[in-house]
């Protein structure tokens, strides 16, 4: 009897996990129930056929704002607030008129595009907001070569948009407020679904869909995130990238991490120690330009309330300053439960004093050296302006 039990209590689950996750491969001959199509669509352009194991759509001159005539739109009805909908899509587009992905429709004044054009030479991913008579491309990011993953996640008040190239990591690219596409009652009630379009113009590149997934109760993406660290006071929390964005996502749900991938024409350098006491070394990230010359400096000091937060959360911003021609060093100082005040500006001093020491062998102007921060950070920033030629 306990192992009937057991069987039954694994079937349930297994069924429960189903329920929630579903994912065609789109290899049968025909497609799941859940699928719909807007008016009467041309058949011969959504095809299993046209590529074994694929979903292909052949883009028309028709976008997802027509009324008249139906898109190459391949969609599914949801009425979640949670959700999570991915597919991996192969497509190199051959004229920039060309376009497809995965969409996010309310109506045809209504929707989110997430796919990838070609812009000039390059092709590019690309995340259009249509709200009414407001269209903007609101984020374009370069992509390479070969299959790319693209995925939406649906929450309450925002979705939030992601890609993955090949096997690597999903990137959020930016997010929007759900209550743009609400229905006139009220309801979420979206259409999430497969596009491909020649905006005007017939497509003469297919889009090759290899999979569709969608999942009811996705994994919450903070689900890891450590907000205490017993090592810390009372009442303080771990500063992190991820605990920032988590609480600004929630009023900002447009924003996105900014990049974090280091360009062809930044060198860097990670882990340089400036500075050392006894046992203790002091480190920095420096990133420069990668060409010679004798460049502006400026290290970026993180916040964290003095007492939590790390010198490399600020790199991306060090990576974007040195492609525009500064040499950027992130400087680590020492937090307040290891030393208190006034060694943290004892450690930025000493980090300037360290610049101006290498300017040559780094390529820095020593006479143009500044300093950026946020939060405590900035209240550090602020105090190596005002105690200039201080020596106490």
């Amino acid at each position: 009897m306990k192992i009937v039990r057991y069987l039954i209590i694994l079937a349930l689950l297994i069924s429960a996990v189903a329920a929630q996750e579903s994912r065609e491969e789109f290899n049968a001959g025909s497609l799941a129930a859940e699928w719909t199509t807007f008016k009467s669509p041309d058949s011969s352009r959504i095809s299993l056929n046209g590529r074994p194991g694929f979903l292909r759509l052949q883009g028309s001159t028709v976008t997802l704002a027509d009324t008249e005539v139906a898109p190459v739109f391949l969609a599914r009805k949801q009425n979640l607030t949670d959700f999570e909908a991915t597919t991996a899509l192969e497509f190199t587009p051959s004229k920039s008129n060309e376009t497809a992905g995965i969409a996010l429709r309310q109506n045809e004044r209504h929707f989110y595009e997430f796919g990838i054009r070609k812009t000039g030479t390059v092709r590019e991913l690309y995340l259009q907001y249509v709200i009414g008579s407001i269209r903007t491309i609101a984020k374009t990011h370069p992509l390479p070569d070969g299959k790319v993953k693209l995925r939406v996640r649906g929450f309450p008040k925002y979705y939030r948009f992601s890609f993955s190239v090949g096997d690597g990591p999903f990137t959020e690219i930016g997010g929007v407020e759900t209550k743009y596409l609400e229905g006139a009652d009220g309801l979420k009630s979206v259409f999430v679904g497969l596009f491909a379009s020649g905006n005007g113009r017939e497509s003469t590149t297919p889009a090759d869909f290899d999979w569709f997934s969608f999942n009811e109760s996705p994994r919450d993406p903070y689900a890891d995130l450590v907000v205490n660290d017993p090592a810390l006071p009372k009442g303080y929390t771990i500063f992190s990238v991820a605990g920032a964005e988590k609480g600004l996502i929630q009023k900002y749900p447009f924003v996105w991490l900014p990049d974090p991938v280091v360009p062809a024409n930044v060198l860097d350098e990670r882990g340089i120690v400036y500075a050392k006491y006894g046992e203790r070394e002091m480190r920095l990230d420096m990133f420069r330009p990668k060409r010679k010359g004798s460049f502006p400096a400026v290290i970026i000091v993180h916040g964290g309330a003095w007492i939590t937060g790390h010198h490399t959360m600020e790199n991306p911003l060090a990576i974007a300053l040195a492609k525009r021609g500064y040499v950027a060093v992130t400087v680590e100082h020492r937090l307040s439960n290891e030393k208190k005040y006034p060694a943290q500006i004892h450690d930025l001093k000493a980090s300037i004093r360290w610049l101006r020491a290498n300017a040559k062998k780094y390529g820095i102007d020593a006479k143009r050296i500044a300093a950026v921060g946020g939060s405590s950070g900035g209240h550090l920033v602020a105090l190596l302006g005002a105690t200039n030629d201080l020596p106490k």
